[in-house]
């Protein structure tokens, strides 16, 4: 997202305003429309999102994924325990070796 957020700021904010603004408000987005809005470069939160955060739009960013047997393998090197919360949504099977 920084080479995004580079391109936006010629004309409006600059990285490092969210960056110091990911303190008051959790995630990336929220911070990011928030500045937009402070700044006025947006009348509403909305607004920001849907020019600048939502796809296809210059600052958007798919999330990136783990396929779940790749998450338990990082979990079990951590020694740690992974939880299926949701066995449900998920479209692939796990063996338990």
């Amino acid at each position: 997202m920084v080479e995004e957020v580079e391109t936006i700021r010629s004309g409006y904010i600059t990285f490092e305003e969210v960056v110091k603004s990911l303190r008051r408000w959790p995630g990336w987005t929220t911070p990011f429309c928030n500045v937009l809005l402070e700044k006025k470069v947006v009348r509403n939160f909305q607004e920001a999102f849907e020019r600048f955060s939502q796809e296809g739009a210059p600052a958007y960013v798919d999330k990136f994924r783990f396929t779940s047997k790749k998450l338990c393998i990082y979990i079990r090197e951590a020694e740690g325990v992974g939880v299926l919360a949701h066995p449900n949504t998920s479209d692939e099977w796990i063996s338990r070796n």
